[in-house]
């Protein structure tokens, strides 16, 4: 058994941007993973009117599925922005959310009001767990990796920034709304640089992607790195939210890269519509392989 549920509390919540509440729970001593963290998803339940839930830890999500919608919370995916084990305390665990004050959902608006000593549970792997299951993050052999994502992929970037490869070269463009610069610990050898929406006539995600374009051709995307030749692309891919060098949403196979150490690998996370027009940009267009770009849209 991976993932299970486990019984998190409320040690500390404070704002640490204007549309960012970090959360610090504690009750998670038993989870992992074993290996680095990176862009790990984990499942939040955010509670019913009537209180923290009761999941058995095999069946979980059946159990879940089972009960009464109106009954049962909302369960949520979010990213590890940090986990301290704490030698002689409880372990840490700290989660950014997103805050949607005119329109919040339910993990935004809990996350905004969430207080010391309230719980829920969250849904997480093992303290053993060395699957990697959950973390898409996977340059392989590339040469260089780029990261491009929105605020809900900050928690993620600034993860996978603090347990970057050691010889990686790299670069991450982040797209926030104004006044939301938040402090991360990058390599030295990850050059990051951020987009800010204010004032500007730009959709979300616009930002993001103009990057990208300069960045493909900047880079003058060649043969030799295993772009440039334009491989058949189904068209009905291209509109999928959700692709990895080892797993595609449609459900089709990915046959695995060969002969193409070296290569540039791109992470896009962030809103569903403005990455799914930056891997068309990439795989489409400049010719990127498929597995070479992970993509996810973390919302719609």
């Amino acid at each position: 058994m991976s993932f299970r549920p486990f019984l998190a509390t409320v040690a500390r919540s404070e704002r640490v941007a204007p549309n960012f509440q970090r959360v610090t729970f504690t009750g998670v001593d038993a989870m992992g993973p074993a290996v680095p963290i990176r862009d790990l998803r984990i499942k939040l339940l955010i509670p019913p009117a009537s209180g923290v839930l009761s999941l058995p830890e095999e069946g979980w999500w059946d159990a879940w599925r089972g009960m009464p919608e109106h009954t049962r919370g909302h369960l949520r995916t979010y990213s590890i922005r940090e986990f301290r084990r704490c030698a002689g305390e409880p372990d840490e665990l700290d989660v950014d959310f997103v805050l949607h004050s005119d329109n919040p959902g339910p993990a935004s608006a809990w996350a905004e009001d969430a207080q010391p000593g309230q719980q829920l549970l969250i849904i997480g792997p093992t303290r053993d767990d060395d699957s990697g299951v959950g973390i898409e993050f996977n340059p392989g052999s590339a040469a260089m990796a780029c990261l491009y994502g929105d605020e809900t992929a900050l928690p993620a970037i600034a993860r996978i920034l603090e347990d970057w490869p050691g010889g990686l070269a790299g670069s991450a463009d982040i797209e926030v709304p104004a006044g939301n610069h938040v402090p991360i610990d990058a390599p030295a050898q990850v050059d990051v640089r951020w987009h800010f929406r204010e004032h500007r006539d730009v959709d979300h995600g616009d930002l993001l992607r103009a990057q990208l374009q300069d960045d493909v051709a900047s880079r003058c995307v060649s043969v030799s790195s295993g772009a440039g030749r334009l491989e058949p692309v189904d068209e009905a891919l291209l509109d999928m939210v959700w692709e990895t060098p080892t797993y595609s949403s449609g459900g089709e196979s990915i046959a695995p890269a060969s002969g193409t150490a070296g290569h540039t690998y791109y992470w896009i996370a962030g809103k569903s519509t403005a990455v799914t027009a930056m891997r068309r940009l990439l795989v489409k267009e400049a010719g990127v392989p498929r597995h070479h770009v992970s993509f996810m849209g973390y919302w719609r």
